[in-house]
Order: structure tokens, then sequence, then C-alpha cells
């Protein structure tokens, strides 16, 4: 076994380590001369990409002799191209240069830099290209699991979730396309993320509550999903990607297509996915509850016309996945049965009047979800009843305008947004009335330059809120509730020179309790809960400091941020301690109380030549109730400390990864600790192909098969352990 391996590998890098034959160079900004961090450089004929690093470095792999068009695009920058031959731009490294811009026509979905200027205030992070190739998953929760600030919820294989700075659920928002995808996930830990992460091909995470703008839940942060259902690049011809994705731990199946087509000012696009898994493969033995299986597809349209592009995109999936409920009982299990259909427009205009740029995006959807408990009878019959079904209509649509050089502001946007939905639950245990929901609001974002090396941002938002229940028949509680609340956030950046960058902000937010918060009574199988509300709960607010520093030097960057958050009536999901006798589940009560959540994290990044490169990350958590007793808050992440290493061939990579979690004591009243644990994992690539280019990633997760707990899985008992060893192959073919 272990010679075969070593065969494969050598196979795969043979030839390689020693190979000049590729394309390296730096992005920077044309103005400061400093680098431009996770820029996206595409070679526009094979459809490949990369991303500059924290030095504004990138690498391509060999590259066939001939004509090529490098397309360059950040956040803050005009679109850049231009081209190459090969091999005559081999012979030194390639410098590009970007020029900044207030508006960006292409980019029709902002989260990282809302102005796009490039000063940033809380920490960011962008995943796109080859980093997300080799960050392959079930989901997206797994896929960012273990970045500085960022953990995952889990109650199984398949919904997971992120957990920013230990804020989950509804203090996190979650977006499609810069807009809110009508899915459930953040209202229990039992409902998935209702996307194929293989359709992103850019996810942007802000830490801190910077992202008030785009919802009055982001107190924790924003993850946008940024897929390619709309057409943004306009290309003559066909391209497209065709993957595969494997594992061992669940046998997933896994295989993903997309085709765009250009012609003129118009492109075409489209994609369909299948994905397939058993049970969770764990160092005790298989966990039954855990297999799934998901179909989706979408179909997209945009065309350019007079400096304008519009678009538009449908979707459609079906899912079906399992929740664990005992290793001892294969019998019985709990099933999640969902489908999603969505609607996406956008448009986005330059304008010669008093505005530069507007925007607007709407999507639209309907979600249909059935939670079914599922036993097998002794004469091999089974049995299905219906607990638990929702059906909801929503939306979530924002106009936006972009302004410059008005008074001593430099940059601005002021918009408008309106989400809503009508949520109906019904089935044998409709433990919450539903609701019908109407959420308008009103935003406005400045950035003004104070001084040579000193800028500043100040953002507003303005929200109405109304909502009034739904009755069903176990629930027939009638009731409405209004709210008016103003969000606000002030940054100030301070950048006096390249190796050397500052920000800081302030921040007051807020969140209304969600209708299971206020009036849940019943049992929820599926979350393995006893649920009871409270409808006393008031709007939580929360006033946030948010602090970075960031050094890059020759070779190393360096990355510390800090935060601390004071919250009026956090709503707590706290275990009770207690057995509901009727269901036999474990009973949990939605608790109002004043808290504090505080906190930072650590990331460096060293590069020892041009092929090796090191990143260490640390990040801790801790959040108390401030009642008398100040008791800890449930569900915080414990520190955690990880180190990757990769060495890069050009063609070929090799990496490994090491993650050191500490046990967590400092627990809820009634919540189970859990010990900490070590583990390792590795990973290679190779690319290839002349016909378009093809790319295989090899990952082991888990190397050493170590039982372990992770502290935020709600799967109900403590001793169900997390995944094995796990090996996983990633295909993928640009074309």
């Amino acid at each position: 076994m272990h010679k075969s391996i070593f065969f494969l590998l050598i196979s795969l890098f043979a030839g390689t380590a020693s190979a000049q034959n590729r394309l390296t160079g730096d992005v920077r900004d044309s103005d400061s001369g400093e680098p431009v961090v996770a820029a996206s450089i595409v070679v526009k004929e094979t459809n490949i990409g990369t991303s500059a690093d924290q030095d504004g470095f990138f690498v391509f792999p060999e590259l066939s002799d001939g004509e090529y068009t490098l397309s360059v695009r950040s956040l803050g920058y005009q679109p850049y191209q231009t081209k190459i031959s090969i091999p005559e731009y081999l012979d030194e490294p390639l410098r590009i240069e970007l020029s900044p811009a207030v508006t960006a026509m292409q980019e029709l979905t902002i989260v990282s830099s809302i102005l796009r200027t490039g000063s940033n205030y809380q920490p960011e992070k962008v995943y796109s290209g080859e980093e997300l190739t080799r960050r392959a998953n079930i989901s997206v929760g797994q896929m960012l699991d273990g970045e500085p600030g960022i953990a995952m919820r889990s109650f199984g294989a398949v919904p997971t979730r992120p957990v920013i700075r230990g804020f989950d659920g509804e203090r996190l928002l979650i977006l499609e396309n810069g807009e809110r995808m009508g899915d459930i996930s953040e209202s229990s830990v039992d409902h998935a993320i209702a996307l194929d992460p293989a359709a992103t091909e850019t996810i942007e995470v802000i830490r801190g509550p910077s992202g008030l703008l785009f919802g009055n839940n982001a107190l924790g942060g924003v993850v946008n999903l940024v897929t390619s259902d709309i057409p943004r690049d306009i290309t003559s011809g066909m391209s497209g990607i065709a993957s595969f994705h494997g594992a061992s731990m669940n046998g997933l199946l896994h295989g993903y297509s997309r085709m765009s087509y250009g012609m003129d000012n118009q492109a075409l696009t489209g994609r369909f996915s299948y994905r397939e898994a058993g049970n969770m493969q764990t160092p005790d033995g298989r966990l039954p509850g855990t297999s799934m299986s998901a179909m989706e597809g979408s179909l997209g349209w945009s065309v350019n016309r007079d400096d304008t592009q519009w678009g538009m995109s449908v979707m459609g999936m079906d899912h079906v996945y399992q929740i664990p409920e005992s290793m001892d009982d294969p019998n019985e299990h709990v099933e999640i049965h969902y489908n999603r259909q969505g609607l996406q427009m956008q448009m986005r205009s330059n304008s010669a009047g008093f505005f530069d740029a507007l925007q607007v995006r709407l999507h639209a959807s309907r979600y249909d979800h059935k939670e079914v408990e599922v036993e097998i009878m002794e004469d091999g019959t089974i049995d299905e009843d219906v607990e638990i079904t929702y059906l909801q209509w929503a939306y979530s649509a924002t106009a936006s305008a972009d302004y410059s050089s008005f008074g001593v502001i430099d940059n601005g946007t002021v918009g408008f947004n309106i989400n809503g939905r009508n949520f109906d639950i019904g089935g044998l245990e409709a433990y919450s009335p539903g609701d019908l929901t109407v959420n308008p609001a009103i935003f406005a974002l400045q950035e003004a330059r104070l001084s040579t090396y000193l800028t500043m941002q100040i953002g507003t938002r303005l929200d109405f809120r109304y909502v009034s229940t739904i009755p069903n028949e176990l629930n027939d509680i009638e009731t409405e509730r209004s709210n008016l609340d103003l969000s606000a956030a002030i940054g100030l950046n301070y950048n006096p020179h390249f190796p050397f960058e500052l920000g800081i902000q302030l921040a007051r937010s807020h969140r209304y309790p969600t209708i299971e918060e206020l009036y849940s009574d019943g049992a929820h199988l599926a979350a393995g809960a006893y649920e009871i509300g409270d409808p006393t709960l008031e709007t939580e607010r929360t006033y946030g400091m948010d602090a970075f520093i960031r050094w890059h030097f020759d070779r190393i960057s360096f990355e510390a941020a800090g935060f601390y958050s004071y919250m009026e009536n956090y709503i707590a999901f706290q275990p009770q301690g207690r057995i509901d006798p009727s269901s036999g589940l474990p009973v949990f009560r939605y608790v109002g109380d004043g808290a504090q959540i505080y906190g930072g994290e650590v990331s460096s990044f060293l590069r020892f030549s041009e092929q090796l490169s090191a990143e260490l990350g640390l990040d801790y958590v801790s959040g108390t109730r401030l009642n008398r007793d100040r008791e800890p808050l449930p569900f915080m992440p414990p520190f955690r400390s990880r180190l990757v290493v990769t060495y890069d061939f050009g063609r070929s990579f090799l990496g490994t990864r090491i993650s050191l979690v500490t046990s967590q004591n400092r627990v809820a009243p009634e919540e189970d600790m859990t010990e900490g644990y070590f583990l390792a994992g590795l990973s290679a690539g190779h690319r290839f192909g002349n016909d378009g280019i093809h790319s295989i990633v090899l990952r082991v997760d888990n190397l050493l098969n170590q039982r372990y707990r992770d502290h935020l899985s709600r799967v109900e008992d403590r001793d169900f352990p997390m995944p094995g060893r796990n090996v996983t192959l990633n295909y993928r073919w640009y074309f």
C-alpha cells in the first residue's frame, strides 16, 4: 500500500521539480505600488485561474507555446487584460499594475470592499480559483472550517454551516451573489445551506459586524457565495468546466459541469451537478443516518449594451439527506427532503450624471422542506411519518447608487433593500407557528480621506420589520410585531507606507428574534431537541469594536485582529439538563440576557522561496452571559491553531496541514465538555493537458484516524465521533 502511494506521487511529480517553464508574476496598485492581495488572474483561453497571495505574487503551471489573454480582477480596481506570448514571457516575472476605480463594471457582486477603494476597516478574506479546488468538500462549512476566526457547526456530514467568532445561525449572514438565497439553514442545526459548493467560484468572508449594510443579521459577519449563474464575462465561443469529486469517508460521488457560450454582446451559461454519499465512517465504525443525495442545475443569460450589463438566471435543486439518531439502532433515522427553485436578476450601469454607477439585484425563491421519521420494521417494511413541513416563499432585492467627490466625501453608496418571506410550518410536530415577514431598509456608506495616510468610513442602515404569525394545528398563536432600528458603523484605516496597515471599527448592529425563538413549544425531532421559546424576548443589540494590524515584509506577511462585542438581550439556546417525557428529547430553552463575546485571530504567511511557503493561524473566542453568575455562553469554539506548509513545483504541489485544538472546559450549565485533539492531513495536486487544463487534487484528512469530537457538533450524543481518515480526489477540466 505504502509503495503504491509512493510510486503514485513519483509519477505525479516526475520531471516537474526542475521545470522552469512556468509563468510567474505579481499584481500591484498602479498608484502606490503596493501588492493587490487576492487579485484573480484567469487565462481566458483555458479558463483556469489563480489568486495573488499576500505579496501579490502568483504562479501559473506550464503553458504550451502560443498566445494567451490574461484577465485580472480585484475588488476596488478596473478590470485588466493583457496579451502574453509563451515562451517569451517566461524569462522574468510578469508585472501587472491595476488602476484603482470607484466603480467596476463587471463586478456585479460586492461584499469585501463595498466602495472598491482598497481600504479595509475589518479583517476580510476572498477565496477563489485553485484555492477553492484544493478545498473541495461536501459543504461550504467544511471548506472554510479551520480558517482563522471561522469554525463549523455540524449535525452530521451535510447540515454544516460556518461559525464566525462564535456567532452562528441568525447572527451570520450567508448570501448568494449579494442577496439572501431563501433557504432556512440559519434557523436550526439540522438545516443545510441550499447550494452545491462546486457552484461557487468565489467565497467572500467578512469577520465582524461591518456587513450591516447587507442585513440586520450580520452581527458575526458575512459569507457571500459568488456563482456564475449570471455570466459576468462575455467571451466568444464555448468554454466550461467539468469536474469529479470522490471521498472514501462516505463513498461520495460528485459530478459537476458548467458550460458557457458567448456571442457578440451576449452570453448563455448552464450548470448541472449530482451528489451521492453513504453513511459517514468514524474511527468507531459507520455512523447511521448521515447519507445524502442531491441534484441541482441552473440556466443563465446576460447582455452588455451601452455600458450597461443585464442578466438573469433560474435554478432548481432537489436534496435528500439523513440526520443521525443512534449508532446502536440503524433501523431508525430522520430524513430531510427539500427542494429549492430560485430566480436571480441583476443590472449594473455606468452613468454620466451625479451617480457613477447604478445597480439592482433581485433574488426570489421557493423552498419546500419535509422532515421524515423513517423506521425499518422487523418484517422489512418501511414506516415513514412526516413530522414537520416547511414551505417558504422568499425575496430579497437591493437597489444602490455609487458616487464620488461629493464635498468632503471621496466615495459613497446609498441604497434601498427589502426582503421578506411567507413561511408556513405544518406536520404532526409543528412546534412553532409560521410567519409573514416584511423588512424594508435604507442604507448609506461614505468614505472620506482625512489625510494622506488616514481614511474614514461611515455606514448606516435603518430597518423596519413587520411580522405576523401564521397559525397551524398545533400552534394557534395569532399575533403581530413591528420594529424600527438603526445600525451604524464608523471605521478608520491608517496606511502610512506599504509594509504596515492598521484598521479599527466601531459598530452598533441588531437582530430581531426569530419566530422559533419567540413561540416554539414542542419536539423538533430532526434537531434532537424539545424547544421552548419566550414571547417576551426583545431585539438583540450589539455594540462592537474590531481592530486589526498588518505587516508585509519581503517574504513575510502578518495579521493580528481582535474584537469585543457587548450584547443586550442576547438570545442563547440553553440546555436545561432534563428530558421531555413525551418525546424523550433533551429540553432547550431560548433565554435572553446580556452577554459579551471577545477574542481574536493571528495569521502569518512565510515564503521561504518561490516554491516553499508556510501559513500559521491561531484563533480564540470567549463568550459570557452577564447574569449574576456570569455563566459561559453555550457552543463557543475552543482555542485552535493550524499550520499549512506547501511546496509548489509549478505544475504540481505537495502540502501538509496540522491542526491543534484544545479542550473546551468553559461550557454553559448542562453543556458537555470536549477534549482537545490533534489532526494531520496531506494534499497533492498536478496540472496537465493541451486541450484545456486538467487539474487533479488528492487530499487526505485526519491522516492518523484520530477519534475526536468537535465542540460545535450538535449531534445529541457526545460519544458520536467526527469522521475518520478520509481520502478525497478532485478532478477538474477547464476548456
